[in-house]
């Protein structure tokens, strides 16, 4: 099992973090369950009951709780299954959940965020790919784009507010507006109707771009920023949301060259003008 710090100091940093999982409703037996994926790495089911002691139906129910809240992903092998922490930042969907508490919430969230990088900070890898399930992950792939420097690049297709509700489709354009983040929607919808109040970065920091299905049909989401690419399958939010199934993928390598695949394809493809309620063009 891999360690960072000594003992002592690892376990204090751990009885921080813990209290501040408290402030967001999560139990201090899931922190503990969670943070020893996450700083030892994918572990069995036999290894957490020997850790901690848990008879196996109480820990796969506590295993179940973590994947809802997207703090835990399923391995399976050949020989078996393990699981692993997903990234800590997918407390942020938490936040939106627990509005009235929402300023009790963010300060802790802010701890564990500073608290965690000394957890595992000679831990850190150069590639890594994370799960998302759900609508909730849907969401969390989304928000995960107003990290993009400079700018994002899409695979469209279908608008934001099509596959996600209005209220946290503008929360997130205002956002982008916010930090200024630039954003390039490659589809294959020849016309991009009006479909947001945020109107300021629809213009002028949007830009869409027509490609005939003939040269590439876009039938998968797809984001690419800094070092990430993302894969989104949605289609049958409107039959069964927890099949909903993302991931992100973080790689310099594969993000260098997909930017460059897009960017070869944006070149050939239309520009493309949002068309307001009226039919006409908008300037």
């Amino acid at each position: 099992m891999r360690q960072v710090y000594n003992g002592g100091m690892k376990t204090n940093f751990r009885e921080n973090i813990s209290k501040q999982f408290v402030v967001l409703g999560i139990s201090c037996d899931l922190a503990s369950l969670y943070l020893e994926m996450w700083t030892n790495g994918p572990m069995s089911v036999v290894q957490l009951s020997r850790q901690f002691l848990i008879g196996r139906n109480k820990l796969y129910r506590m295993l179940n709780d973590l994947q809802e809240l997207n703090l835990v992903n399923q391995i399976k092998k050949q020989y078996g299954s393990e699981y692993e922490a997903l990234h800590y930042k997918n407390l942020q969907l938490l936040i939106d959940k627990k509005r009235n508490d929402f300023s009790k919430a963010q300060e802790g969230l802010k701890g564990i965020f500073k608290d965690f990088s000394y957890l595992k900070s000679a831990n850190k890898v150069s590639s890594n790919v994370i799960h998302y399930h759900g609508l909730e992950g849907l969401k969390q792939v989304n928000w995960n784009l107003v990290n993009a420097k400079g700018m994002y690049r899409v695979y469209e297709v279908s608008r934001l507010s099509s596959y996600l509700d209005k209220e946290f489709a503008e929360k997130l354009r205002t956002e982008w507006l916010r930090r200024k983040i630039y954003t390039r929607d490659l589809t294959n919808d020849n016309k991009i109707e009006a479909h947001t109040n945020i109107t300021e970065f629809t213009k002028k920091y949007s830009e869409y771009r027509y490609i005939s299905p003939k040269i590439l049909k876009i039938e998968t989401e797809v984001y690419i920023y800094n070092d990430v690419v993302t894969v989104l399958q949605y289609d049958t939010l409107k039959y069964n949301p927890k099949s909903i199934f993302c991931v992100e993928i973080n790689n310099t390598a594969l993000a260098k060259l997909q930017r460059q695949i897009y960017d070869i394809l944006w070149e050939q493809a239309k520009p493309l003008k949002l068309v307001n309620d009226r039919g006409k063009r908008e300037i």
